[in-house]
């Protein structure tokens, strides 16, 4: 289970597919998991995830508290947002 550590919070991730990067965002809610995208309502119907990895690299990820990634309770402002996307 490949993880990544980013703002000091293990994140859950898979990357499928050949072509130019592709940064799915799970589905789901506060359930936001890379899982949902092969087995949640109108994505697993369509295989999306299949379809779109013959043309790109698709990188899905567990959101934040969710799945396999860490979360921890903190304050989130505007100003402290942007370093969440930053790698450790």
């Amino acid at each position: 289970m490949p993880t990544a550590v980013i703002d000091g919070i293990a994140t859950h991730y898979e990357v499928t597919g050949d072509g130019p990067p592709l940064l799915m965002f799970s589905p789901g809610g506060f359930n936001a998991t890379l899982a949902n995208w092969t087995s949640f309502s109108i994505y697993a119907r369509l295989g999306l995830v299949a379809q779109l990895a013959r043309r790109y690299t698709c990188v899905m990820f567990d959101r934040r508290e969710s799945g396999a990634s860490g979360g921890r309770v903190e304050r989130v402002t505007w100003r402290t947002t942007p370093r969440r996307a930053r790698p450790a």
